[in-house]
């Protein structure tokens, strides 16, 4: 303070109330005076304003909030705890405002500022959607980002936005060198890439092929997306032998624009390809785990897919998932292929009507697998056949079926999933998980039968509020205590009877007090919260409890699949 109050002293002597005020007989001699002497004002201001900076900063440090006190070692790991992780943004949400970006987390303040700027792993995952707005300044900004990431690996994904009509003018196109040249500054650091998410047309593809010249480029995952597809197969995308790539994701491209080795690859996963090419790209891979073929078209010129009748033997593929056009025949793909070492297998037929289950009953045979999870989705075939399949799986522990497009969960599979009086089934012995969707084609006595509990257990956990006399659970017990969870999610028509809840709540309470899972709603509408809540709401507050319990002790939500399989 004693250096404050010198400067006011001066400034009150010198300045205000000078000794000698301005007097002389030239006029712009005392406005050159004044001025200097406003400029000696202004600058002692400057200073006093720069000096007031430090004391606030003390002032917000001892009346501060508990997150202004955490140590910055574990706010900077809070910070990327909360950055989503990299292969978790899908395409709708690359220009979403709420994603965590470090430059929104250093502008709440310059504490937040100084961790997030010294923190490597905040700056080692990059979303860039490139506009006409932003591609100018996108180099400088690429540069800055990356520099600030230390030697950590690389996640990077490019994106644009698709033409907004056929034949427009596309603005990262049109600006080809700007969009060059920030893909040139990102070879620089092709030393450290281990993600590559590339969604910018085709025509840039050419720009990419300088960063897979170098030798040690450690890229283990490469996501390849067109905004608008691929109208020709003149662009390529020549890729150099990466030794580290596993993981290749695949979208509306031809497979011939894409040069590659890609006998080290254990994850494909590739939408909308010809058969030909989807069998070409089996037989790439001799060393795949993991495919997913989502949606294969049939082609309009069969000249130019000619698809090769030679079996393809995958010893290593666990997950197989199919999803083809419906004028498809079954046999198109699943006919060539033998693998003795699947685990899971998706088949989407796309509302096909000629279905031929003997195909997949021939890969099971022929493969000779141990078959562990099965999803069968938009095919129409009778209860019979499916149960023929189903007969065939004595492994399965997971089924999923979607029926809305001609297959359901039917009372007699249903009666054949109940053990028998004896406890011993031989329908599917080791299932412990069944999920359905589709209309209800089955009693409730029926679901109930499949999935009662022992009565003493049911009796020992429901308080007696919850009991009638004519309760469903006093029936002869054959319900399978194996499973452990179960999603029902059904779809009613106007002519369907309401869902009977007096008979399935209790059941759904029980189960959960044993750590199972069971959800059933109606069109996505969970029926046992909206039934406890209409007849006592003291009992939803136990039954979320419940809920989140039982998704503490497993996976979360019942899936066809978990994180391991991500493509």
């Amino acid at each position: 303070m004693q250096e404050a109050n010198d400067i006011l002293r001066t400034l009150t002597a010198e300045v205000l109330f000078p000794q000698n005020p301005y007097s002389s007989p030239n006029p712009q001699e005392d406005l050159n005076a004044l001025n200097i002497v406003i400029a000696h004002v202004e600058d002692i201001l400057t200073s006093l304003v720069l000096k007031r900076s430090p004391f606030k900063v003390k002032i917000n440090d001892l009346n501060s909030s508990i997150i202004r006190q955490i140590p910055s070692e574990i706010l900077s790991h809070i910070f990327t705890l909360s950055l989503i992780e990299f292969r978790e943004v899908s395409l709708n949400r690359i220009t979403d405002l709420n994603i965590v970006s470090p430059f929104l987390l250093g502008s709440v303040c310059r504490r937040w500022r100084d961790v997030v700027w010294s923190t490597p792993e905040l700056w080692s995952t990059m979303y860039l959607h490139l506009s006409e707005r932003n591609l100018k300044d996108a180099k400088a900004m690429v540069e800055e980002w990356l520099k600030r990431s230390g030697n950590l690996p690389l996640y990077i994904r490019l994106s644009c936005d698709p033409l907004k009509s056929p034949g427009s003018p596309d603005p990262v196109v049109t600006s080809k060198e700007e969009a060059t040249a920030l893909i040139s500054a990102l070879h620089r650091f092709a030393g450290r890439w281990h993600s590559l998410d590339i969604r910018l047309p085709t025509s840039l593809f050419s720009s990419f092929e300088l960063a897979t010249t170098a030798t040690d480029c450690p890229l283990a995952n490469l996501y390849i997306d067109p905004p608008d597809g691929q109208s020709d197969s003149t662009h390529t995308l020549s890729i150099n032998p990466l030794p580290q790539l596993r993981k290749l994701h695949l979208c509306s491209v031809y497979l011939k624009s894409i040069i590659s080795s890609w006998d080290k690859l254990t994850h494909v996963f590739a939408m909308s390809f010809y058969v030909d090419e989807c069998l070409e790209i089996l037989r790439r891979c001799p060393q795949l785990v993991c495919c997913k073929l989502p949606y294969i078209m049939a082609g309009d010129e069969p000249l130019y897919h000619i698809v090769h009748e030679s079996p393809i033997v995958m010893p290593c593929i666990r997950y197989l998932q199919i999803g083809q056009d419906k004028t498809l025949p079954t046999s198109a793909i699943l006919d060539k292929l033998v693998l003795p070492s699947l685990e899971i297998f998706k088949f989407d037929g796309c509302g096909c009507n000629d279905f031929n289950y003997m195909v997949v009953l021939g890969l099971f045979a022929r493969s000779d697998c141990n078959l562990l999870s099965f999803t069968l989705k938009n095919v129409q075939m009778p209860d019979e056949r499916l149960e023929s399949i189903l007969m065939s799986l004595p492994s399965l522990r997971q089924l999923f079926i979607y029926g809305s497009g001609g297959i359901g969960l039917t009372a007699s599979l249903l009666s054949k999933l109940t053990d028998s009086d004896t406890g011993i089934t031989s329908f599917l012995p080791a299932l412990d998980t069944l999920g359905y969707t589709g209309p209800r084609h089955f009693a409730w006595t029926d679901l109930y039968s499949l999935l009662q509990l022992p009565s003493k257990s049911i009796s020992s956990k429901l308080s007696s509020s919850e009991v009638s006399e004519d309760a469903p659970f006093l029936l002869p017990y054959k319900g399978r205590e194996r499973f452990q969870a179960v999603r029902l999610d059904l779809s009613l028509t106007e002519e369907d009877d309401i869902v009977d809840l007096d008979l399935m709540v209790p059941l759904v309470l029980c189960w959960l007090e044993q750590g199972r899972r069971f959800e059933l709603s109606v069109d996505s509408i969970d029926m046992v919260e909206n039934w406890i809540q209409g007849h006592s709401p003291v009992d939803k507050d136990r039954y979320n409890y419940l809920k989140r319990q039982t998704s503490k002790n497993t996976r979360g939500d019942i899936q066809e699949e978990d994180s391991e399989w991500a493509v």
